[in-house]
């Protein structure tokens, strides 16, 4: 079933202006917050709600049945993380990845983030898989490639951003560029086409909310001595530039 969030600035933790209602931008949601993160924050499509400016946005479960639409139809698409694998192949992930695929054949600004980011690059004939050095969580900088620096999307992105991920794409589709590369992840966001861009990291998530990410794993970061609480992390929120300059390239469509 398609639904509708709305956002009330009292249920947000940061401050919250909203910059546009748009309702041909569609999230389709691949996974559900938890934890402290869910009664905290909310699920994913709060989070990317306030990262985009939205009060308002449609929502697709991709895990139902509802059926996707047209995408032409569309002006924008946001595919959020999970806590599936791309590599399960699980019935709604690949009916997912075939549509995905039209929608970057049509020419659909489409972004996908961390499992979203993934799922396109195996859609679009890619390989993912286990990440060879383990799950990585923690912030961690990002360098832009020389593409990556004029792309109308990533360029001047702030060189520290937020993951959390178990897999990533081991190889690129035919005629992906990667744009930007990290210590714990390469390429950590690629353009697939000229329209259509994924990134490893998460944009959504504000310093507050990623540091209750972190404390929902400290096991994951007691192996190299870092403390959740003590972990530093930018003042400001790293990823919510890319999210609003993607809904400014959507717009323009």
């Amino acid at each position: 079933m398609l639904t509708t969030i709305r956002l009330h600035s009292a249920k947000t933790d940061v401050s919250f202006v909203p910059l546009v209602s748009m309702a041909s931008l569609l999230l389709i949601q691949t996974g559900t917050a938890d934890g402290r993160v869910l009664e905290r924050h909310g699920d994913y499509p709060e989070q990317f709600a306030r990262g985009l400016g939205l009060e308002t946005l449609p929502v697709i479960d991709a895990r139902t049945e509802t059926p996707l639409p047209d995408p032409t139809t569309l002006g924008g698409v946001v595919v959020t993380g999970s806590a599936s694998m791309v590599t399960d192949r699980e019935p709604w992930s690949e009916r997912l990845g075939a549509w995905l695929a039209a929608a970057v054949a049509a020419g659909t600004p489409t972004l996908g983030v961390c499992y979203g980011h993934q799922l396109l690059a195996h859609a679009l004939g890619g390989e993912v898989g286990w990440n060879p050095t383990g799950p990585h969580l923690g912030p961690d900088a990002v360098s832009l490639t020389q593409e990556g620096l004029q792309d109308p999307l990533l360029s001047g992105l702030p060189d520290i951003q937020f993951f959390d991920h178990a897999q990533q794409i081991l190889r690129l589709p035919a005629g992906a560029e990667p744009l930007a590369h990290s210590p714990g992840v390469a390429p950590a966001a690629i353009r697939f086409a000229p329209r259509a861009w994924g990134v490893q990291f998460h944009p959504e998530w504000s310093p507050a909310i990623f540091r209750d990410v972190l404390r929902e794993s400290p096991e994951l970061l007691a192996g190299d001595g870092r403390d959740p609480e003590l972990l530093p992390l930018p003042t400001s929120w790293p990823g919510r530039p890319l999210l609003r300059r993607f809904l400014e390239l959507a717009c323009d469509r």
